[in-house]
């Protein structure tokens, strides 16, 4: 290898050989390449492509045939009247003119046509000349000066005059007056004036393009270049006018020939071929032989086709090239014809100036067109593409830094880039072009990473940015430099930004937010608000704008929030702290409220800090500080929650407000008021687990005594109407008996039993039911907002931590008094009406229960017992008198103790009353105690027993008229045939005393009837007066309760009339027998009709109660008691100790003690309304316990109360019973909960 040429120059001395360069030579150059490619693409297309329609002959004085047509062109509208230009035009015409005089103007660089420019303004500067076009304002004497001072100037500067020149920069001036007119606003851009300066300068450039259509003749061919678009680029790059371009072209082209193109790529081929690289790449330009290898191969390829193409056009070429290379001196050296000697520093500066003059090109056409020229000029000179594309990005660099490229030029040099690569790689570049293009790679990231620094910066002071189109092109950028191998991984210069942006926040807290050097004229708690919300504005513009980490190191919002909001709560917090000094002698109410409003502004910028960085950042006593203010706010809402009952009772109406639940404005109002507390305390979202549970337990409580006093009036007004409702109906009775005297007597006589007379109840108590119903459904919505659980434990983890004593524990005991059985008789031996009194150990009356006329009453009533220490309570048993005189005919005591009860199970027991008789109780204990699961188990306990109080009341004025029509005289009144329709029986008065004299109605039922079948219909007609009934009150009460209450109300009258049908069917659960017969086989059979029909009249095919609200497990006990009923004492004896010997084995497997089982002994420690409401029972007790445990016990029950009614089953009974105490006994005496008896007798 002979290469006689040193490695291609560096970047920077590159620069400096095509800075030195002049623009006249780089004129010329390309020039002749210009023309070089005309002729051989005139060569390769036919002639009709190039050539254009010829014109007519030359016009000999072109000087006086200029000024004459410029003059017509202007005065062509002339005839019919002058159009005047604004007054203001001249003054903007002048100090535009005087701007392209002195070069500043970029639109106006050609110093010809500055010249001529220059010369008008100094022609119209003159005084004289000013005030004749200040005063005629005609635009044809405008222009005939402008085409005097262009033709003067023109004739002076180039020594002849070009009517071509003239004309082309006549339309620049229009241009010009144009661009005054419309960016000043002095006309609209469709005004009259405005269309005839286009239709002048239309005029004038067509007779421009007939005049440029030159011909240039070289032997016999023509040759039109005003065909050729790549020569008006040239002169558009140039910034020359392209009558001068043409004129040159014209004088330059005899010398280019197919002989010297020819000769010029024979030289470039010899000179590759050779290794000479005198005009070529040198092996030393690649960073390897295989590179250099390629490169040349691939170059010889491009020569010898470009040489084919020349000798296709003159085959003869090859030879005379040769005889005249053979004739010629050896040592003469070969020079190029059309080549600059070095090509890439006059291509460098050639590509910048294209590159310029895009810039300010705005026309995709144009765009295209310029890049066309770029390509077309570089292959004749042979500049590869590798080169184009690194010079054209080196370029990019340098104006991008500039500022003179917008992003999407950038953009579009990467795709340059991977187009180039893709075919032709890297590894095979010139090192130098591989340099530069890493270089350019480098600047450009550079200079996207200052912007996307300022861009961020833009985003930190709430400014709109291009934040995505940088970030996006700095991506695109990073790609680009692994396809030349190059790593530009922006990770120092991130790190370096970030540091800057740190600076940035830092100077916008103090600027902005740093309230605490900051004097107010409002208060500073109002400032906190005002900031707070500015900074969580400022975040979410922040996190909306740039949400994602930048190449893993930058994260706006953190990086904003971490240097921000620490700096920013400790400036609040002393603010805060400066103005509860300042007011701590005032208003605590309107403190308590300011500091409330700075705590839930400054909690937001703590979550806010948190979610960005966790667990970071340590606040230090934050909830220590406010705390006070918390439970201060609690201490204001307990005492603003009396005044919300007192405004919702004196603004209800008690009319229905809500279809549905049918309730009034009261309950409404006073849950929206807990709503709204509820979720400020919420907003609170405290840390403190154990501190939060007590606010809660605090608010609970306040809701609890609210609720507690709305119940409580509630149900005193729903009793006093219910009260003075039977006053009007006794009245009404006593009004109607006076005359109706004897049918009453009548009716008594044939009945047996005293009237029923129907109750009918208000609106107003089915309004005030519907309001408690919708309280129970209110507060499950509340409790529902919390996690009751988790509060729960928090209070249970401090309470286990603390040694508690048992005297300072509030108990609850809840006294259920459910019925007495045989009763004593009054002297007489007739039946009493009876009632329990229930005191304490002191005297003091707990409450009494309703009378009852029976021997086994059934009261079923509720007392609540609140207690310290242990009691014994008292039940006397009075019997009611018809005149107003009471007396005592039983007494019984009882225990209520936490030894007995503290397991929270309830307990029925038979108590023996003194001198005769039985009484059954149902004992449960809660505990009462600061706790959240104490006030929402007693809230839900009042609102459900208020409203079942209520239904309670509803259902007794029900159960007589129940209890009259389902009753053994009624069954052996049907048996006996004695049963009548009163009212066709009351025809007349003598019939009446004649079947009150001679009818007696027996005990015992006539056997021949009780073998005759009963049929559906004689079975019904003996309660038609309970279905009757069943159709007024219904009606009424269907209509004003909602229709869950309505359902609730069905379910107890329904619950009702299955213990009345067992009462007939069964005895209770007792050791001690009883003196009473089993129905028989009929009367089974009316019983089972009975509850049937009225099963199928409140389901009323399906528009009634659902059946899954009817056939509840006392339904199924009830169907349960038919199997057992008939069989004998025997069956029932074996099937008794089956049964209780399977739940003894249970018990032994399911009842373990506390110790060894934590989660029971937790359970234990609960109360029942806790236990129900957390749902923890399903989650311990065994499944089948549930199911087939139940099932056992009950069926035991049945056994056991059929076994009362056997003659033969006495001890059994006694036995039974003893053996299941004392395994009760010692099961709660393993667990803790029942004392020694010697304790018992002190208590």
């Amino acid at each position: 290898m002979n290469c006689r040429r040193k490695p291609l120059p560096l970047h920077t001395k590159e620069v400096q050989l095509a800075e030195a360069i002049p623009k006249e030579e780089l004129y010329y150059w390309s020039l002749k390449n210009v023309l070089v490619l005309f002729l051989v693409q005139y060569r390769a297309l036919a002639p009709s492509t190039l050539q254009s329609v010829s014109t007519s002959q030359l016009i000999s004085d072109k000087k006086a045939s200029a000024i004459t047509n410029n003059s017509n062109a202007v005065n062509i509208k002339e005839k019919r009247g002058s159009l005047k230009y604004p007054k203001e035009f001249i003054k903007y015409l002048t100090i535009e003119l005087e701007n392209i005089s002195m070069g500043r103007n970029p639109k106006y660089q050609d110093q010809l046509l500055r010249g001529t420019f220059a010369a008008f303004y100094t022609t119209i500067s003159k005084s004289y000349i000013m005030k004749q076009m200040k005063e005629s304002r005609r635009i044809e004497d405008l222009f005939l000066i402008f085409t005097s001072s262009v033709s003067s100037e023109l004739t002076k500067r180039l020594g002849s005059f070009e009517s071509n020149l003239s004309d082309e920069i006549s339309v620049w001036f229009i241009d010009l007056c144009e661009s005054i007119l419309i960016n000043r606003q002095l006309l609209a851009a469709t005004s009259e004036f405005i269309v005839h300066l286009n239709m002048y300068k239309s005029k004038i450039q067509s007779r421009t393009d007939i005049l440029t259509s030159k011909r240039v003749s070289k032997g016999a061919e023509k040759f039109d270049f005003s065909s050729f678009p790549l020569l008006k680029i040239f002169a558009s790059v140039f910034k020359v006018a392209y009558s001068k371009v043409l004129l040159d072209a014209e004088n330059m082209f005899p010398t280019i020939d197919e002989s010297a193109i020819y000769k010029d790529i024979t030289i470039l081929i010899d000179d590759l071929e050779n290794d000479t690289c005198k005009y070529s790449q040198s092996v030393l330009d690649f960073s390897n032989y295989k590179a250099y290898s390629t490169y040349k191969t691939r170059e010889l390829q491009i020569l010898e086709q470009h040489r084919k193409i020349i000798l296709s056009f003159n085959p003869l070429l090859s030879e005379i090239y040769h005889r005249n290379n053979g004739t010629s001196s050896a040592s003469a050296p070969e020079t190029l014809t059309c080549v600059p000697p070095v090509t890439r520093p006059y291509f460098r500066q050639l590509l910048a100036l294209c590159l310029q003059y895009r810039c300010g090109v705005s026309d995709p056409t144009e765009e295209k067109n310029v890049n066309t020229f770029i390509r077309e000029c570089s292959i004749y000179w042979r500049i590869l593409p590798s080169s184009r594309l690194a010079l054209s990005m080196e370029l990019a660099r340098e104006y991008f830094q500039k500022d003179f490229i917008s992003m999407m030029d950038v953009v579009n040099y990467f795709g340059e880039l991977s187009k180039v690569t893709k075919e032709f790689e890297c590894v095979y570049w010139p090192k130098v072009d591989v340099s530069m293009l890493k270089t350019a790679l480098t600047g450009i990231r550079n200079v996207l990473l200052q912007r996307f620094k300022i861009s961020l910066i833009n985003v930190l002071n709430n400014k709109k940015s291009n934040y995505n189109n940088l970030l996006a092109i700095l991506e695109l950028c990073l790609e680009n430099g692994k396809l030349v191998n190059e790593d530009l991984n922006p990770k120092a210069e991130l790190i370096s930004i970030a540091l800057c942006l740190q600076e940035t926040c830092q100077e916008i807290f103090l600027k902005e937010f740093n309230i605490s050097t900051r004097k107010f004229v409002s208060d500073g708690i109002d400032e906190i608000l005002l900031h707070s919300r500015a900074l969580n504005d400022r975040v979410e513009f922040i996190q909306r704008t740039c949400p994602e980490t930048i190449f893993g190191i930058i994260s706006l919002p953190s990086l904003f929030t971490s240097v921000v909001l620490p700096n920013y709560i400790t400036s609040a917090m002393k603010v805060t702290k400066a103005h509860l000094q300042s007011n701590a002698k005032g208003d605590l109410d309107a403190l308590t409220n300011d500091m409330i409003d700075a705590y839930g502004d400054l909690k937001k910028m703590i979550n806010l800090l948190r979610f960005y960085h966790q667990d970071e950042y340590e606040l230090g006593n934050f909830e220590g500080f406010f705390q006070p203010f918390v439970d201060s706010w609690l201490n204001n809402v307990e005492v603003n929650a009396n005044d919300w009952l007192e405004r919702a009772l004196q603004k209800d109406k008690f009319d229905t407000l809500n279809k549905e639940a049918a309730c009034s404005s009261s309950i409404i109002d006073l849950f929206h008021a807990f709503h709204q507390s509820l979720r400020t305390l919420m907003n609170f979202e405290w840390e403190d687990a154990l501190c939060n549970a007590r606010f809660f337990t605090k608010f609970f409580r306040i809701v609890y005594m609210v609720l507690s006093k709305y119940t409580s009036w509630a149900l005193k007004t729903f009793f006093d109407e219910a009260n003075k409702k039977d006053d009007n109906v006794d009245l009404q009775a006593e009004n109607e008996s006076s005359g109706s005297s004897w049918l009453s007597k009548a009716r008594t006589m044939l009945s047996g039993t005293s009237e029923v007379l129907p109750f009918h109840f208000s609106t107003f108590m089915c309004i005030l039911l519907n309001n408690v119903h919708y309280a129970i459904q209110a507060y499950e919505e509340l409790e529902s907002k919390i996690n009751l659980q988790e509060l729960v434990q928090a209070l249970d983890q401090a309470e286990s931590t603390k040694v508690q004593k048992l005297s300072t524990t509030n108990y609850l005991y809840t006294v259920k008094v459910i019925r007495g059985e045989n009763l004593q008789p009054d002297d007489t031996g007739k039946i009493r009406t009876s009632y329990v009194v229930l005191t304490d150990n002191r005297g003091k009356r707990i409450g009494k229960t309703r009378p009852i006329h029976s021997m086994n009453p059934r009261w079923d009533d509720t007392f609540e017992i609140k207690a310290k220490d242990s009691l014994i309570i008292t039940a006397n048993l009075w019997s009611k008198g018809k005149f107003g005189d009471h007396e005592i005919f039983g007494r019984c005591s009882f225990p209520l103790t936490p030894k007995v009860y503290g397991d929270y199970i309830a307990r029925e027991d038979w108590l023996n009353l003194n001198p005769h008789g039985e009484l059954l109780v149902r004992i449960e204990m809660d505990g009462e105690k600061e706790h959240i699961g104490f006030y929402v188990g007693r809230t839900y306990h009042d609102l459900e027993r208020s409203q079942s109080e209520m239904i309670r009341f509803i259902v007794n004025k029900m159960d007589p008229v129940i209890s009259q029509n389902l009753s053994m005289s009624t069954l052996r009144k049907l048996l006996s045939g004695s049963w009548m329709d009163f009212d066709k029986t009351m025809t007349s008065v003598t019939s009446l005393f004649n079947r009150a004299a001679l009818t007696s109605f027996s005990k015992r039922g006539d056997p021949k009837r009780e073998n005759h079948e009963l049929t559906d219909v004689e079975i019904e007609s003996a309660i038609n007066d309970l279905l009757d009934f069943f159709d007024v009150n219904f009606s009424v009460i269907a209509r004003h309760l909602s229709k869950d209450v309505f359902v609730t109300v069905m379910s107890y009258v329904w619950d009702e009339v299955m213990c009345t049908i067992e009462d007939l069917l069964l005895p209770p659960v007792s050791a001690k027998p009883i003196e009473r017969k089993p129905l028989s086989e009929s009367q089974l059979k009316i019983v089972y009709s009975w509850l049937q029909f009225l099963k199928d009249y409140l389901h009323a095919n399906g528009e009634g109660v659902n059946l899954s609200v009817l056939e509840t497990e006392h339904y199924q006990e009830l169907l349960k008691i038919h199997e057992y009923y008939d069989k004998s004492t025997d069956e029932l004896l074996e099937e008794c100790e089956k049964i209780t010997l399977h739940l003894f084995h249970s018990s032994r497997l399911v009842n373990v003690s506390p110790e060894n089982n934590a989660e029971m002994s937790k359970l234990a420690k609960l109360s029942n309304k806790e236990i129900y409401r957390s749902g923890t029972i399903k989650q311990y007790v065994p499944p089948i316990r549930q199911t087939k445990e139940g099932e056992l016990e009950r069926n035991e029950r049945i056994i056991l109360r059929i076994l009362r009614m056997r003659a033969n089953s006495k001890r059994f009974l006694l036995k039974h019973f003893q053996r299941k105490d004392k395994l009760r006994m010692a099961d709660a005496m393993r667990n803790g909960y029942v004392m020694p008896l010697g304790h018992l007798k002190k208590v």
